[in-house]
């Protein structure tokens, strides 16, 4: 693949004839290989992430209950000892993620939830000084508005993701009658 490339850049061709390769020359060589490398990376890295999902998805879902609550507590810890200067906020949406893909949209609620406790709860006993009680309050009802708009569109697309799954199957079982 790599003297495949090479060869598309000319580069042998520039670098036996001596002559200088420019910028431009650079440019309109790569960029069809650039993008062709891009679509193709995100297509097995897609197919990789559909089939590894597929393989978890053999798991039980009180599995999936104690990972999540595990991995709330585990950044929870993280977010305490980091202490208020570095936010770890986003770190909570992997339990908000696999409890919504993988047990429901309801438990994925709860987690955020107790995702946004956690978060006000560590910043609270690391130290943190607020002006008044309205400012962690505000804190936690922006954190849980950005974590309940990442469960309704991780349901939704969960949604959409079986549904298909379902219609492929009755088209594959109709083609094959």
């Amino acid at each position: 693949m790599v003297a495949q490339l090479l060869t598309r850049l000319n580069f042998r061709r520039k670098l036996k004839t001596g002559s200088r390769m420019t910028v431009t020359d650079i440019a309109f060589d790569t960029l069809p290989w650039v993008w062709c490398l891009i679509k193709n990376f995100g297509r097995t890295t897609g197919d990789a992430m559909l089939g590894f999902v597929k393989k978890l998805e053999k798991y039980s879902r009180v599995m999936f209950i104690v990972a999540s609550l595990l991995l709330v507590a585990a950044v929870g810890g993280v977010d305490y000892l980091t202490g208020r200067e570095i936010s770890v906020s986003a770190f909570y949406l992997l339990g908000v993620a696999m409890a919504v893909w993988f047990v429901s949209g309801g438990f994925g609620v709860f987690i955020s939830g107790l995702s946004v406790f956690v978060s006000i709860t560590s910043d609270l006993a690391s130290g943190a000084e607020f002006k008044g009680f309205l400012v962690p309050l505000w804190n936690a009802v922006v954190l849980l508005t950005f974590y309940l708009v990442v469960v309704w569109l991780l349901s939704l697309l969960r949604s959409l993701y079986r549904n298909l799954a379902i219609q492929v199957g009755q088209r594959t079982r109709a083609l094959t009658e």
